[in-house]
């Protein structure tokens, strides 16, 4: 099996879609990756709803896993890179798909001095897909096999 550098999909597809855009997506360090095509899925489902979501570009890990191993300076330092790029941004959400990495950006960035732009959101994924969905901005569509069931999402 080949070595993959870290981000090699991911980078393929910031040439695509980095513009400027109200929204932007963080990833995560698992999603980044061992999931890469979760970064393209977010943006087709953003795409048909009008938006304009694109991956940050040159993500480094929140800061998360340092703070579990008590490394609160390194923490200090990848929340502060963090929020630096997404301000450069200049965006107005930033939508999350790694739920330990929304967590400690929307509940802990900010002890660690972060500071958001007023009026910032900071969303998980799944309530973005949520918002979208409840405004009828896009449609899910099951496959054959479990349409009727119930279902849930689990990150």
């Amino acid at each position: 099996m080949p070595i993959r550098k870290f981000g090699d999909d991911l980078d393929r597809l910031l040439g695509r879609y980095q513009r400027l855009g109200i929204e932007w997506i963080i990833l995560g360090c698992t999603a980044r990756v061992h999931r890469p095509a979760l970064a393209e899925a977010l943006h087709r489902i953003g795409e048909a709803a009008g938006e304009q979501p694109n991956p940050l570009a040159q993500e480094s890990c929140c800061g998360m896993m340092a703070y579990l191993l008590g490394d609160v300076e390194l923490a200090k330092a990848q929340v502060e890179a963090v929020t630096r790029a997404v301000c450069r941004t200049e965006a107005k959400r930033l939508v999350v798909l790694d739920a330990d990495c929304y967590r400690f950006l929307q509940l802990r960035s900010r002890r660690f001095g972060a500071q958001w732009p007023e009026g910032f959101e900071i969303l998980h994924s799944s309530e973005w897909l949520t918002r979208l969905v409840s405004a009828r901005r896009v449609a899910l569509q099951a496959p054959r096999e479990l349409a009727g069931k119930r279902m849930a999402y689990h990150d």
